[in-house]
């Protein structure tokens, strides 16, 4: 007996609207601080359900993953899923079925009610009710209109899915993870830095970069040349004391060997500008300008001086072509890029950029995101949408046509516009009347 009586007030306790709000409240007052105090400097490669930073964030002002938070998210999963089946509990047989038996007063008590003299013929009643888009049973004496049912079920749906957010979100914070990988072009791995967990892992495949490919608009440079300061495009020439000096190319990136100069690639480090100089219509020298001292000395000395004051180089589209390996076959040949991702086996891949390491060789960057609920937290975010669609936008109305002994008693509800509704039935009333 004590055991169910400590029961009940649990239950009781877990299904009352005080603690609903005060969950709320709480929440809210944590996102305030979260937001305004909100620690930059968190350390991402610790798993965010690890209990041994938990203190730590409450003097560095990241609260969503503190024991307070993740409590309050557990006690509000807990009230929604008690006051949910305690609600259907008691209601589910009017969410399924039809009852429209009920006794006078009960018709009297409701917001809109009135009795007169019941019509010679009462059948147009239903003819009335059915243009006004009810769906109506008739039974001993009974009309009963309805319409806006699927009202009811919004609540439940709104709860349900929230249910479903706290559980797609518990799983995503356990199970999901953010990682990188640097592959050099015609380079395979299997292994990335995994940031949640801080720690590198090996992945169940492997990832090959195939190519890597960069496209540029076309460079615009801000040239002296002389006393003169003039913007370049290539190809473009400008002539100065004897000689005509073309704008002939543009390498983002070049190297110096042995005084001589070497595009390595076309990516955007140690850009070089080149200059054909031609002097009584003959050609006479190249003459390159670094953005960096390289070490190269034009061999050809110009009585002018010629200086690059800025260049533009701006990447116009940038790709790589991946394979995926598994079991020593390519199981998928495709190309990402920054608009463009590709999903293998439930892994997000995604073009991250491009660089050079130490010694100039170029590789693609890779985001590798594993989220295992994502698609299933969007599902459950549009069933929250949609109960609350039905819960304020979709109006129930219910009608009760009462007729024995001469006397007609009329009455009815709705959840929406109750002006409307009156107006309604009052239209109704008067073509009672008319019909008497």
């Amino acid at each position: 007996m004590l055991t169910k009586r400590l029961g009940d007030r649990i239950y009781q306790f877990f299904k009352s609207r005080k603690l609903a709000v005060s969950l709320l409240f709480l929440l809210a007052v944590i996102a305030i601080f979260g937001t305004i105090f909100n620690r930059g400097e968190i350390d991402s490669g610790v798993a965010p359900l690890d209990p041994s930073i938990w203190l730590s964030y409450f003097e560095t002002g990241e609260f969503y993953h503190s024991p307070i938070f993740i409590s309050a998210i557990g006690l509000l999963f807990v009230n929604l899923t008690v006051c949910t089946y305690d609600r259907l509990k008691s209601n589910w047989r009017k969410l399924t079925g039809v009852s429209y038996a009920v006794e006078d007063n009960y018709i009297l008590s409701l917001p809109f009610h009135f009795s007169c003299l019941a019509p010679q013929n009462p059948l147009f009643l239903k003819e009335f009710l059915s243009s006004d888009g009810y769906k109506i049973y008739n039974n001993e004496g009974i009309f009963y209109g309805e319409k806006g049912k699927i009202h009811s079920w919004g609540t439940y749906i709104t709860h349900f899915s929230i249910i479903l957010v706290i559980i797609a979100g518990t799983i995503s914070a356990l199970f999901s993870y953010v990682g990188t990988v640097g592959i050099f072009e015609q380079k395979e791995t299997d292994t990335y830095y995994n940031w949640t967990k801080k720690k590198y892992q090996v992945l169940p495949f492997t990832i090959r970069v195939e190519d890597l490919n960069v496209d540029y608009y076309t460079p615009v440079i801000e040239a002296e040349i002389g006393d003169k300061r003039i913007s370049l495009k290539k190809g473009d020439e400008i002539f100065y004391k004897n000689d005509k000096i073309v704008f002939f190319d543009f390498l983002p990136d070049s190297m110096v060997m042995n005084n001589e100069v070497y595009s390595i690639s076309e990516f955007m480090h140690d850009p070089a500008v080149l200059f054909k100089i031609y002097r009584d219509g003959n050609f006479i020298s190249n003459y390159w300008i670094f953005a960096k001292d390289t070490g190269y000395r034009n061999s050809m000395p110009l009585p002018y001086s010629i200086k690059v004051l800025n260049n533009l180089y701006l990447v116009k589209s940038s790709e790589s072509l991946l394979n995926i390996i598994e079991n020593g076959e390519i199981k998928l040949r495709e190309s990402v890029s920054p608009n463009k991702s590709i999903n293998y086996k439930g892994l997000n891949i995604y073009f991250w950029g491009f660089n050079q390491d130490a010694y100039r060789n170029y590789f693609t960057g890779l985001q590798l995101s594993y989220e295992p609920c994502l698609w299933f937290t969007w599902a459950a975010l549009g069933g929250v949408l949609c109960g609350l669609c039905l819960t304020f936008f979709i109006s129930s109305e219910r009608v009760w046509i009462k007729y024995s002994s001469g006397q007609i008693l009329i009455g009815g509800k709705t959840s929406g516009d109750k002006e409307k509704f009156n107006e309604r039935m009052q239209n109704l009333v008067n073509k009672i009347k008319r019909n008497l």
